[in-house]
């Protein structure tokens, strides 16, 4: 072994990749709790400036800022990474502050992601018209001008959807300017992947990082022949590729054809597959004359094994909304997804499950999610559970429930839909009520 050869970022991210993992694995087991993170009205990582608001979080496994989550503060909105230990925590970017090319924030995307190293990527407008897809430092992933890569044509417009992998991978959706118009179908939208090299996918901004294409409006479904993608509608990440929903057509320029959505999987190395369509055959009864996916209302979940969570509304035998486990163990897909739990199922605590959140994942096969629940009796209360990959349902929180370790003594209001990262850890934000000013505040947490 040669003692001087140079020592690539990506082999330094991936070695400590490989250690963090190991040290979590190894890590004591605890029992879990609800921790604070952050309440309105206590001082941001951006010095004088408070919480305001939150919207959903993104939680990693990293032994220090884990969570991510973009704020409102006064006069501004912000991207921060949280260690809901100590408190502590530093700024991705405001809004008007400077870029890594000399211009300015503008709207932060709302929904940013971490990885097993606390950086966190996401999607922003610029000033000037411009935008792109940025990771921690604040350092540029792409650009708006940056090319399409082959096959497609063009250049990127528009950005959102900025997830990053524990590799350091960066994937994103982007609209496209000038690209192909192909049997009167323009190409006008993609999903895309940046890697390796110092990050940075932007050639213009002197980025040594590889940027690929790896689906476009108006490619074909591999596994539905004659299908084609028309339009992407979200996109998750995790190390063993991505997942995400998409409308198709057989041909995309015909209005008058109704279209069918979908949740799709892709490997980082293989084809895209198909994890379930709407209007084709599902459980219960996924038979002639059964049950057909309706509708999918949310972002799916994905695991770093390929398991895929979704929710999906259904049509025929069982008329209702579901959540379903697609797990390559049981040869899903293309086998159809199985039911983890189903509109009317028991929640533990004599309630019903009436409809449900998007769901998170974890590599456990844990489904993290909140749902309205019904009692015997009438009333509608929502709640915060997990389902455990054995089947059980243990609920987290639901209104009137005490805030751990809140002083005063505070209770929960509310509760949003949660992410999870794969070790199995829950964040979510809501609102609480306590006997003091002020008695109600918005606020993020963690269950761990």
């Amino acid at each position: 072994m040669n003692p001087h050869r140079e020592v690539t970022p990506l082999v330094l991210v991936t070695a400590l990749v490989v250690l963090v993992t190991a040290l979590v694995l190894l890590a004591p087991a605890q029992a879990a709790t609800i921790k604070t993170v952050a309440l309105q009205n206590q001082p941001s990582p951006r010095p004088s400036l408070v919480y305001k608001k939150f919207e959903r979080p993104a939680v990693s496994d990293a032994p220090g800022e884990r969570v991510a989550v973009w704020a409102r503060v006064p006069g501004t909105q912000c991207i921060f990474g949280i260690d809901p230990d100590t408190d502590a925590g530093s700024t991705g970017a405001c809004e008007r502050d400077p870029t890594p090319d000399g211009h300015r924030f503008g709207p932060l995307g709302k929904d940013p992601s971490i990885n097993l190293t606390s950086t966190v990527a996401w999607s922003a407008s610029v000033t000037t018209g411009r935008s792109g897809v940025f990771r921690s430092g604040p350092a540029i992933v792409s650009r708006l001008g940056d090319p399409v890569p082959a096959p497609g044509t063009g250049l990127l417009k528009s950005f959102s959807f900025a997830r990053i992998t524990n590799a350091g991978d960066v994937f994103f959706a982007a609209t496209i300017s000038g690209g192909a118009v192909v049997a009167g179908v323009e190409v006008n939208q993609g999903l895309f992947r940046c890697s390796g090299g110092d990050g940075n996918c932007s050639a213009s901004a002197g980025g040594s990082g590889t940027l690929t294409t790896v689906a476009l409006v108006d490619d074909p479904v591999p596994d539905r022949p004659g299908r084609r993608f028309c339009r992407f509608l979200d996109l998750v990440t995790r190390d063993f590729g991505i997942a995400f929903r998409a409308v198709t057509q057989l041909d995309c320029a015909n209005g008058a054809e109704a279209p069918a959505t979908g949740v799709f999987l892709k490997p980082l190395t293989g084809t895209i597959a198909t994890v379930a369509l709407q209007g084709e055959a599902c459980e219960p009864n996924p038979v002639a004359g059964g049950t057909v996916y309706q509708f999918f209302p949310a972002s799916p979940g994905l695991s770093n094994l390929g398991v895929v969570a979704f929710e999906a509304t259904t049509t025929g035998l069982f008329t209702g909304t579901a959540l379903y486990l697609c797990d390559p163990a049981n040869g899903c897909p293309p086998a159809v997804a199985a039911i983890a739990v189903a509109q009317g199922d028991s929640d533990g605590a004599g309630r019903t499950f009436f409809s449900f959140s998007a769901p998170a994942l974890s590599d456990a096969r844990d489904i993290g999610f909140s749902a309205n629940a019904m009692g015997s009796t009438g009333g509608l209360r929502h709640a915060l559970y997990i389902r455990r990959s054995t089947g059980n349902i243990e609920t987290i929180a639901g209104p009137g429930d005490p805030v751990p370790g809140s002083s005063p003594p505070a209770v929960f209001l509310s509760l949003g839909a949660p992410s999870m990262s794969p070790g199995g850890k829950l964040a979510f934000g809501g609102r609480i009520a306590r006997d003091a000013t002020p008695r109600r505040l918005y606020g993020l947490f963690v269950f761990e």
